[in-house]
């Protein structure tokens, strides 16, 4: 495994949240990576939520103390082969998770979630690493 580790949104939100098995992983990365797409789901849960006010300044403090990328035209170029290479296997996956994917294969990033996946969706050299409480940063690639 290698690259950096960028955060998926179920373990952005559950880091903000306080979670502990998911807080003690972030807490030991030399620097907190957001996909855009995560960025976006992360502000669309606070505007969505049913307290925006108190969520919404939360969340942009956390994504303005991450590292965060734009997209560019080689990130659309790896969405489009992956997202017709998952296609052509009848796999196809949120469109999305397939940015943050696009993203992190661009740029060589493992994505860490806390959510359990299909890992068979995966293409190539793209990693996930789970992070909960009882995971032992395994992989999936």
């Amino acid at each position: 495994m290698s690259g950096e580790i960028a955060l998926d949104t179920s373990a952005a939100i559950r880091f903000l949240n306080g979670d502990v098995g998911v807080t003690k992983r972030v807490l030991v990365l030399p620097e907190i990576i957001l996909p855009m797409g995560v960025v976006g789901e992360l502000l669309f849960g606070a505007e969505n939520s049913t307290r925006p006010l108190q969520n919404l300044p939360r969340y942009l403090d956390f994504i303005e103390a991450c590292t965060v990328l734009p997209l560019g035209k080689e990130t659309a170029s790896v969405y489009a082969q992956t997202r017709l290479a998952l296609k052509r296997k009848g796999r196809p996956i949120p469109m999305n998770d397939l940015w943050i994917a696009a993203q992190c294969i661009e740029n060589n990033w493992v994505l860490g979630i806390s959510k359990k996946v299909n890992s068979e969706k995966t293409l190539g050299n793209f990693y996930l690493i789970l992070f909960t409480e009882n995971s032992n940063l395994t992989t999936d690639h």
